[in-house]
């Protein structure tokens, strides 16, 4: 219910493309409405049937994340993460066109969420991202504390074992690696 109050057109949009591609996901939201409507677009690549449901996934200080699908041509379809901002602020607008540049710049990394393309709907920007099961890496290993560990942040008992923490740990530094390899601000990494 709440997911719905937020959504422009109700339910879910429907229908929709996503622009993607370098060239694309640098454009500001005039220059994507006016390309929005085209049949096709230089450097652009328009995946069809876009969908984003009123299933909240998470909520951060200025943005919204919702369950979305797309399928192609092919009529594959495949889940992924649509974020939207709470309000128009300046500040909010800004922050999102960050965290999209920042995640093209980033590129394809098997540890770090992949930005599939950007969306206008309703004059709304919405930056389209895999969906990855299973929540964040931080709810994860909230979860995983052990009884009356919720609260503590010294010394923190947790129920995964050392393997699953050395693969964490492992998959962690990769990230790091790449970020600093792609020469992504230490701000930029959170």
């Amino acid at each position: 219910e709440r997911g719905q109050e937020r959504l422009d057109s109700g339910e879910k949009i429907v229908g929709a493309d996503i622009l993607t591609a370098d060239n694309c996901v640098d454009l500001g939201v005039e220059e994507q409405r006016k390309i929005s409507s085209q049949e096709s677009v230089e450097g652009c690549k328009k995946l069809e049937s876009l969908e984003v449901f009123d299933e909240l996934l998470g909520e951060g200080e200025f943005g919204i994340v919702y369950k979305g699908r797309y399928g192609g041509k092919d009529g594959n379809m495949t889940d992924l993460a649509v974020k939207k901002l709470k309000d128009h602020s300046a500040i909010a607008t800004e922050t999102l066109s960050d965290e999209k540049k920042t995640l093209k710049h980033v590129g394809k990394h098997p540890n770090i969420v992949t930005l599939i393309g950007t969306r206008i709907e309703g004059g709304n920007v919405l930056v389209v991202t895999e969906l990855i099961h299973g929540g964040s890496l931080e709810n994860i290993l909230k979860a995983k504390r052990a009884p009356g560990e919720k609260k503590n942040y010294h010394n923190v008992f947790c129920k995964l074992n050392d393997r699953q923490l050395v693969t964490i740990a492992f998959q962690t530094a990769a990230r790091m690696q790449h970020l600093e390899e792609r020469k992504v601000k230490p701000i930029d990494r959170a």
